[in-house]
């Protein structure tokens, strides 16, 4: 939502502050808890831009996937208590789009780590199967999108596993 919004906007100006478009969009959307906000966003982009199953990246240690698994539980902590504290308002359901965020990721870096760990794939694909279930169970909650043609079979296939490997 934040990228879209800054494209958005830089399309109608260049040279327009994107720090200040940043901030912004966080105090309209987050309200009185947009320093929370501004701080899982910042989480989010480090570690998924360096840790996450992106086309192209390389798996990184097990220890150091671990450690971005830790920044991400820390930021799930704050967002869940500026969820609560703003539970009568509409902030609440901006703060339930942002924690269905970090779930996905917090869910990516997990199968990230089991990778690195040498875990077996049995239990690689019992885990792409709970991420494939918890996003076809938020399809309608505005933030992912699946294609409903073998979505495991493709997400099996992005954490470089194919359902064919499973039979090997």
């Amino acid at each position: 939502m934040l990228n879209h919004y800054i494209l958005g906007r830089l399309g109608w100006n260049p040279d327009v502050n994107v720090d200040s478009l940043s901030t912004g969009f966080l105090a309209a959307r987050y309200g009185s808890e947009n320093k929370v906000a501004e701080s899982a966003y910042k989480v989010l982009e480090e570690v998924v831009r360096i840790y996450g199953s992106l086309p192209f990246s390389t798996l990184k240690p097990a220890e150091e996937i671990k450690a971005a698994q830790q920044k991400v539980n820390k930021q799930i902590i704050a967002i869940r208590k500026a969820k609560a504290t703003n539970k009568h308002n509409n902030l609440a359901a901006n703060f339930s789009k942002l924690l269905l965020m970090y779930n996905y990721v917090k869910r990516d870096l997990e199968i990230q780590y089991l990778k690195a760990s040498g875990a077996s794939r049995e239990k690689l694909f019992g885990e792409i199967r709970e991420l494939v279930s918890f996003l076809e169970s938020n399809l309608n909650q505005g933030v992912f999108i699946l294609t409903g043609s073998d979505d495991f079979g493709r997400f099996t296939k992005k954490y470089g596993l194919t359902s064919q490997s499973l039979l090997d």
